[in-house]
């Protein structure tokens, strides 16, 4: 969701609507939010992906489409972990 300086809130990308990307399950359990400049908005879910272990998402904040960029869940993609808490961005 996007606030304007006058409070006004306009949906970014509705994570309920898979015609927008993977789908999260529960942003409203400590969902964490980082603008990466003017082509990424990242979106930590720590009930998302396998398992529920967390998901970390990237939305173009344009177009709102979402892409998963890991799934913390997935063995495949290296160590699992679980309810990620935090997110580090190292330039």
């Amino acid at each position: 969701m996007k606030i304007s300086a006058n409070g006004r809130r306009t949906i970014v990308s509705d994570f309920g609507n898979a015609a927008k990307g993977p789908l999260a399950a529960g942003l409203e359990y400590g969902a964490l939010v980082w603008q990466t400049g003017q082509d990424a908005i990242l979106v930590q879910d720590g009930n998302a992906g396998s398992n529920s272990q967390g998901a970390l998402f990237s939305v173009n904040p344009t177009t709102g489409v979402r892409t998963l960029l890991s799934d913390f869940g997935n063995a495949n993609s290296g160590s699992t972990g679980s309810l990620p808490a935090g997110l580090g961005l190292v330039p």
